[in-house]
């Protein structure tokens, strides 16, 4: 990883951090306004979901979930000290896991109406939604690099110069970068010098 891509991606990089913040601040807050997830933490109310202890009708898997954004924000943090493929990969899992679990939260949690949330529950959609714009940030800013750069680092693309022995005469080929016509499609596009 260099100076120069982390200066490229720190619009990314911010979201991330952000939506880790917010995701594992949204844990320790209480998740409902009113009821009974008001008094408690999220992860302490999903305690009581996975030990079967509320008189509400909640599914117990949905105890598990409450652990998840957490897990999912430090998944975001992880990946920013990784570059490439590794990057990517923890990124998307942390993002999923993340996306996933505050759904669920929300969707199926102990309350009847968008209004009982608290201050848990929108800290961990606000998480969610900035390591979402995060994503679309850091994949927007790589079109946009390989895009200026004319994807001149892929392996179709390589400007080189070969002997074509259709010619028979010794005329070198030499393939110039991929270049891309007006409906957006890509081709190949070969100079014969000789």
């Amino acid at each position: 990883m260099t100076a120069r891509s982390n200066r490229r991606r720190w619009p990314a990089s911010a979201f991330s951090v952000l939506a880790a913040g917010l995701l594992v601040a949204g844990v320790t807050q209480p998740v409902a306004r009113v009821g009974i997830g008001s008094s408690l933490s999220l992860h302490a109310l999903f305690d009581l979901v996975l030990a079967g202890n509320l008189p509400l009708d909640v599914p117990r898997w949905l105890g598990v979930s409450g652990y998840l954004p957490a897990i999912g924000g430090a998944l975001l943090l992880v990946a920013e000290a990784f570059d490439g493929p590794t990057r990517v990969v923890v990124r998307a899992v942390g993002l999923v896991v993340a996306v996933a679990s505050v759904l669920a939260i929300v969707v199926f949690g102990p309350w009847e109406a968008p209004g009982d949330l608290g201050p848990g529950a929108w800290l961990l959609s606000a998480g969610a939604f900035c390591a979402l714009i995060g994503a679309g940030v850091e994949s927007s800013l790589e079109r946009h690099r390989r895009l200026r750069r004319g994807d001149r680092n892929d392996a179709d693309t390589d400007t080189d110069t070969d002997t074509d022995p259709g010619f028979g005469d010794g005329r070198a080929v030499v393939r110039d970068p991929v270049r891309t016509d007006e409906e957006g499609d890509r081709h190949a596009v070969s100079t014969v010098w000789g």
